[in-house]
C-alpha cells in the first residue's frame, strides 16, 4: 500500500476559515478517537478502507485535489484474487497457525513464505521467533540462516545457499561435513554397497589399490555440493533427533527474478531435505508471480508480517491537517 507521506498542498483559493476549522475540528475529533483505537489489528484492506476515509476527510477540509487518495483506493481493489495470506500475529500474539506449521511444514515438504515490504521488520521478527516467541522450539533444532542481504554482489544463489550452510554447520554446530569421519558415518550405506561391488573385491588381493579406490568414492560423494550437504543433514536430523529449520532472508533486496529463484530453492530443500523451509519475500512479487509467472504452480503457507502499527500513518495524516488548519486559524486572524 503506497502512503502519501508528503500530502499534496491544499489548493489556492478563497476559503471560509471558520468553516473549515469549525469541519475541521470535529473530522479531526474522529480521526484522533480512531488512532487511539485498536486500529493496529486491522488487516489490509480495512487498513486501506480507513486510510481511504482519513484522506477523503482530509481533502474535503482542506481542499486537496482527489488525486491525493487514488492510490488507496487501487490499493485495496488490486488484492481481490490474492492467495490466502494470515497475519503473522494477532490481538493474541504469535499466530498460533505459524508454530504449528514449522512442525507440519517438514512433512508436507512446503517451504513457509513470510511476506512484507522491505523494511518492515522481518528480520527482527526471525530473530524475536527463534530467541523469545519459540525459543524452545528452536533449541532443539538445527538452525540455519541464510542471508542474501550481506552479499550485494551474489551471483550464484543457489552455491551461496549451500556453502553458507556448510559455514554455520562448522562454526555454529561443530560439524564438519567434510571431516573424513563424518563422511563416512553419513556415506555408511553407501560405502556398504560399494565394498559389495567389483571394487570390492581388491580389498583381499590388494589393499593398497581397494584403499584409493575407496577414498576416491568418498571424494567423489564430498564434491557433490547439493548431495553430501542433503545427505549431510539428513544424517545430522536423524542421529541427533533434531528438526532442521532453514531461514532463506534479505533475498527481498534483490530482483525479483532473484526472489522467484528463491522460493524455487525453499521449495526443492523443503522436499528433498526434509526441512522447515522460511523464505522472506516482497508481497508484489510473490503475488505477481503467484497469478501468472514462476511460484503459479506451487502452494505455500503464506503468513504477512505488517508493517508498524497501522495507526502511525493516519496519525501523520492527522498530525498535518493540525498544522495546516493552524496556519489556517492563524491567517484569519491577521489584520
Amino acid at each position: 500500500m503506497r502512503c502519501h507521506h508528503h500530502p499534496p498542498h491544499p489548493q489556492s483559493g478563497p476559503v471560509n476559515v471558520a468553516k473549515h476549522l469549525r469541519r475541521g475540528k470535529a473530522a479531526l475529533d474522529q480521526l484522533i478517537e480512531w488512532a487511539d483505537s485498536n486500529a493496529a489489528n486491522d488487516s489490509r484492506n480495512e487498513a486501506t478502507t480507513r486510510l481511504h476515509l482519513i484522506d477523503t476527510l482530509l481533502m474535503d477540509i482542506l481542499h486537496w485535489p482527489k488525486a491525493g487518495i487514488k492510490a488507496e483506493v487501487q490499493a485495496g481493489t488490486d488484492r481481490e484474487e490474492e492467495p490466502d495470506a494470515s497475519p503473522i500475529e494477532g490481538k493474541k500474539g504469535l499466530n498460533k497457525g505459524l508454530t504449528q506449521g514449522m512442525l507440519a511444514a517438514a512433512a508436507s515438504r512446503r517451504p513457509i513464505v513470510l511476506l512484507g515490504d522491505v523494511g518492515v521488520g522481518k528480520t527482527t521478527f526471525i530473530q524475536r521467533l527463534v530467541h523469545v516467541e519459540a525459543e524452545d522450539l528452536f533449541d532443539k533444532a538445527l538452525s540455519l540462516y541464510i542471508d542474501f542481504g550481506a552479499s550485494p554482489t551474489l551471483t550464484q544463489i543457489d552455491s551461496h545457499v549451500i556453502e553458507e550452510s556448510i559455514r554455520q554447520l562448522r562454526e555454529d554446530y561443530d560439524t564438519d561435513i567434510e571431516d573424513a569421519s563424518f563422511v563416512e558415518a553419513v556415506h555408511h550405506g553407501a560405502l556398504n554397497r560399494f565394498e559389495r561391488g567389483v571394487a570390492g573385491r581388491l580389498k583381499e588381493i590388494d589393499p593398497l589399490a581397494y584403499e584409493k579406490e575407496r577414498i576416491n568414492f568418498l571424494r567423489r560423494a564430498v564434491e557433490d555440493r547439493a548431495g553430501h550437504p542433503r545427505a549431510s543433514l539428513e544424517h545430522l536430523r536423524s542421529s541427533r533427533r533434531r528438526q532442521l529449520v532453514i531461514f532463506l532472508d534479505n533475498i527481498d533486496q534483490r530482483s525479483s527474478e532473484d526472489q522467484e529463484q528463491v522460493f524455487l530453492i525453499a521449495n526443492e530443500i523443503a522436499q528433498t531435505w526434509l526441512a522447515t523451509v522460511f523464505v522472506t519475500l516482497r508481497p508484489e512479487t510473490f503475488y505477481r508471480s503467484s497469478r501468472r509467472g514462476t511460484l503459479s504452480g506451487y502452494q505455500a503457507r503464506v503468513f504477512t508480517i505488517a508493517p508498524p502499527r497501522a495507526d502511525v500513518i493516519p496519525q501523520r495524516r492527522v498530525d498535518f491537517a493540525l498544522g495546516q488548519l493552524l496556519q489556517l486559524s492563524g491567517r484569519s486572524q491577521e489584520p
